[in-house]
């Protein structure tokens, strides 16, 4: 029972991993709300047109926060996390550019594939037309996937981002399929188990960017270590 309660036990460990989430979450929802109300704003009262506008200031604010917190949520993974609400505030000034403009590009394409669909859905899409979405939402995909926490780590460009992110996805193709049924199973156990919806607004963005998070670390750290073996073997063999 002892060990059970400790600061060392795994339920000790358990709480504290939820409620640096919870920050984490609180942070999140802190640093998008503006460019929620602004969606939500001219939705209601300035049409779809301007909704565009609302949807990309969202997008904008919401890649700056998600950048900030896969920053934090890496060092979590791998134990080095210091003052959480702090450091997420830091990191959120530093990707406000590069998070910023992922967010805005990602905003702008859900919505692409939202507004289609809903055409589709009232009309009706040629079958072709309709398989050429579905495959770009899959290359869409995965040239995000680890967007951000590409961002959070290294300093690329967005093209450059977004170009490794694609080729992380298929080179280290098991992790994307695992980091994929993980998220899945984290937003179907929020959307439908009745007593864990209500914990979503706490824990939901929360861990849903942990969950990515460990996966990436996963990725970065085997391809660093790849990266490593190749510098040492140029260095040892420089007549090659």
């Amino acid at each position: 029972m002892g060990s059970f309660f400790s600061t060392d036990g795994w339920f000790y460990k358990a709480l504290s991993t939820m409620a640096d989430l919870a920050i984490i979450n609180l942070c999140w929802l802190m640093a998008t709300l503006a460019g929620f109300v602004v969606m939500v704003v001219t939705a209601s009262y300035l049409g779809d047109a301007f909704f565009v506008i609302g949807v990309i200031v969202f997008g904008f604010l919401a890649g700056i926060a998600t950048t900030a917190a896969m920053s934090i949520c890496m060092k979590m993974a791998k134990k080095e996390e210091g003052y959480i609400f702090r450091g997420f505030w830091k990191a959120f000034k530093a990707n406000v550019k590069n998070g910023g403009i992922l967010g805005m590009l990602l905003a702008v394409l859900i919505y692409f594939y939202y507004v289609n669909f809903q055409i589709h859905h009232t009309k009706g899409l040629p079958f072709p037309m309709l398989i050429a979405i579905v495959i770009t939402m899959v290359f869409g995909y995965l040239y995000f996937l680890y967007s951000f926490g590409l961002t959070a780590r290294y300093e690329n460009t967005i093209r450059q981002t977004l170009k490794n992110s694609l080729l992380f996805s298929i080179r280290f193709f098991p992790n994307t399929i695992l980091m994929t049924v993980q998220m899945l199973i984290v937003l179907i156990a929020f959307a439908y188990v009745a007593k864990l919806s209500v914990l979503f607004y706490l824990l939901g963005p929360g861990i849903m960017l942990y969950t990515m998070a460990v996966r990436c670390v996963v990725v970065f750290d085997k391809y660093e270590a790849l990266m490593a073996e190749d510098e040492e073997w140029r260095r040892t063999h420089p007549e090659e």
